[in-house]
Order: C-alpha cells, then structure tokens, then sequence
C-alpha cells in the first residue's frame, strides 16, 4: 500500500514541476500581447461610415 503512495506522490511532484517549468519559460511572452498605448478603433475604418 506504502509503494502505490510513494510513486502517486512521486508522479504528483513530476506533474507540478513540469507544469512550473513550463510557466516560467512562457512568463516573458505574457507581457507581449498587452497594449500600451490605447487604440482608436474608429481609426482603422477611415473617415466614412458605411451604414
């Protein structure tokens, strides 16, 4: 019964470090989607409206 827990626990710890790996390599591109600056939709469509 002992065995079965140790290699649960075991795979358990794989699974978070892994799932924390993959975290903080993909930290840096949350930044990249984020606008700085806001943007004017009414800007891509011209002056006309097509209605």
């Amino acid at each position: 019964m002992k065995k079965w827990i140790f290699r649960l626990s075991i795979l358990f710890n794989i699974i978070f470090i892994l799932g924390w790996l993959l975290n903080y390599m993909n930290s840096p591109t949350y930044k990249l989607g984020r606008l700085k600056e806001d943007v004017n939709v009414g800007f891509f469509y011209g002056r006309k409206k097509n209605v």
